[in-house]
């Protein structure tokens, strides 16, 4: 009778799981544009808004319900980019810097700009997010919590 009610609860509790609302995820590079590959599908181009259990359906790995699997990111004259997600990797949104050649750089319309410019434009493409971000935490939109992992993430890319 205890396994029994030990297991009409795993099922429950699988069933709770699987009912959440799916949450989304952006997927982007700098420069946009490259080829969005999961475990071998291309499934669109950055930036790309997905809902991960459906592009990575959760699935018994060991003894865990999970998900696990390789993303790619491909763009021409670009080199590309391969990682292995999970849970925790989707659990937030995904950008990526691509290293492109010159004639890459060239090719999105812009000229090639030095280091000092690409920085100082990293710089103020950071602190208008930044500040975005604190507007939205003013008018209550982003939780405390939220608001402070957000900023890290954020931070962490300087």
């Amino acid at each position: 009778m205890r396994l029994h009610s030990i297991l009409i609860i795993l099922v429950y509790s699988t069933l709770l799981i699987s009912c959440t609302a799916n949450r989304i995820v952006i997927i982007d590079s700098q420069p946009q544009g490259a080829s969005i590959i999961a475990d071998g599908k291309e499934i669109g181009k950055t930036p790309l808004k997905i809902e991960p259990d459906e592009v990575f359906p959760p699935r018994w790995i060991g003894g865990s319900y999970m998900v696990e699997g390789n993303l790619e990111l491909k763009k021409p004259e670009c080199d590309p980019v391969s990682m292995k997600v999970n849970d925790n990797v989707l659990s937030n949104d995904i950008t990526r810097q691509l290293k492109c050649s010159n004639k890459q750089a060239n090719q999105t319309g812009t000229p090639a700009s030095t280091k000092d410019e690409k920085k100082l434009q990293m710089n103020e493409n950071i602190a208008q997010r930044l500040e975005n971000l604190n507007q939205l935490h003013e008018k209550g939109l982003v939780t405390d919590d939220e608001y402070k992992t957000q900023r890290q993430r954020i931070l962490n890319e300087l």
